[in-house]
């Protein structure tokens, strides 16, 4: 659950007029696997009320509200989910301060406002995703609508920032794409245990990436299975790849989590499914 793909609304009324032109809203869905700007919703505030008269769709709904400390978030935040529930809309408005928080990754460890002093920046972005993908999870359950107080970037990836994390770190946390290719590359190794994970730099002809995904030998041929490989542009290349030995994957525990939710979700799909096809089958 992470969050690229989206376009900057700029709040052009409000309650926190004097720091206006500091916040931003994210409106956000998730029907396609990526959060994107929702198109139905307009960004002004006077409009909200508007917008959620609407019928309710099926369409599971997040909504953000990011900006500088003191630029109004948490007046903002409760002014959408007051005004969603007033339209008949179930919503969750969610503050910073809420303990323990649903995607924050620093609520257990001991230094929570310091969290260099006890985990690594690879560490905080594994927790940080698992929390992130738990929340996606339990959110397409539920028709409530969480408005959350920052915690995009407002929080976990601050702290990355600030423990000068590598930039293809950060790049992975940020693209869910990107942060899935690896748990995802686990699933299909899941269900095809003849599979193996490869590794690989793909260059996007503007960066070199670290990449994840799977590959089936057959006699001196490989075959690659790559279910993230449209998280980059057009022309992207693999330059290099090696197979990831087993026995040398060392998982960590919050990214044993993240492949565990991201099966957890895959079967539920997939039986889902298949029900689905009975039922079908059994009215014709």
């Amino acid at each position: 659950m992470h969050p690229t793909r989206m376009r900057q609304q700029q709040a052009i009324s409000g309650p926190s007029t004097t720091a206006r032109e500091s916040l931003t809203i994210w409106t956000t869905r998730s029907d396609d696997g990526y959060l994107s700007a929702n198109p139905e919703r307009e960004p002004t505030m006077a409009s909200l009320s508007k917008a959620c008269i609407a019928a309710p769709s099926n369409v599971h709904r997040l909504v953000i509200v990011e900006g500088i400390m003191g630029s109004g978030k948490s007046t903002t935040m409760r002014f959408i989910a007051k005004h969603l529930q007033d339209a008949g809309r179930a919503s969750l408005p969610v503050h910073e301060r809420t303990d323990p928080h649903p995607v924050r990754a620093t609520d257990e460890l001991e230094h929570w406002f310091e969290p260099w002093m006890d985990v690594s920046p690879e560490d905080l972005a594994d927790r940080a995703l698992a929390r992130w993908t738990a929340f996606a999870g339990n959110a397409e359950s539920e028709a409530t609508i969480p408005v959350l107080d920052g915690q995009l970037f407002h929080g976990d990836l601050t702290h990355l920032l600030l423990m000068e994390a590598d930039t293809a770190l950060i790049a992975g946390y940020v693209h869910p794409a990107l942060g899935q290719c690896y748990p995802t590359s686990r699933v299909v190794q899941h269900y095809y245990p003849g599979t193996e994970i490869m590794k690989g730099t793909v260059w996007t002809g503007d960066a070199a990436e670290v990449h994840f995904w799977n590959g089936l030998r057959v006699g001196n041929d490989w075959y690659h299975i790559d279910l993230s490989w449209q998280q980059f542009p057009a022309r992207s290349v693999i330059q290099e790849f090696v197979v990831v030995q087993r026995q040398e994957l060392n998982d960590s525990g919050a990214t044993m989590q993240r492949c565990a939710l991201l099966l957890t979700r895959v079967e539920k799909y997939l039986t889902a499914h298949i029900h689905r096809s009975i039922s079908i089958g059994l009215m014709r």
